[in-house]
């Protein structure tokens, strides 16, 4: 079962839950016959900026590469595509961890790095 998660609490003030807020706006895969995590994805780390995944996980089998594919694929808010072996987790295509500035609110504690998909 792929379950999209969305923030932890109230969107653009995070100065109550340090951390990255890990499972905050995360795709989370979870066995359905015991009830354990098998992998997740968080797209935001200490989500503030209401970008929670706002669609259902897409299922498909597609071909990539010549090669037949499970995948989970999930739409952005900022009209991204990220998608990911349905067993492993794994991006399909690089998500790339870039540097981005800090906040200027401190109590808020917006994280230095952001993930993004490259341009192609």
């Amino acid at each position: 079962m792929y379950l999209p998660v969305e923030s932890p609490s109230s969107d653009y003030y995070g100065g109550k839950r340090p951390g990255a807020n890990l499972f905050g706006e995360s795709l989370v895969c979870v066995d359905l016959q015991t009830g354990k995590r098998k992998w997740y994805f968080q797209f935001v780390h200490h989500p503030i900026w209401d970008h929670d995944l706002s669609s259902a996980p897409l299922i498909a089998d597609v071909t990539v590469a010549g090669r037949p594919r499970k995948v989970v694929a999930v739409p952005s808010k900022q009209a991204w595509l990220f998608v990911f072996d349905r067993v492993t987790g794994e991006p399909i295509w690089p998500i790339e961890e870039k540097a981005v500035p800090k906040g200027t609110c401190r109590a808020s504690g917006t994280r230095r790095r952001s993930r993004i998909r490259p341009r192609r």
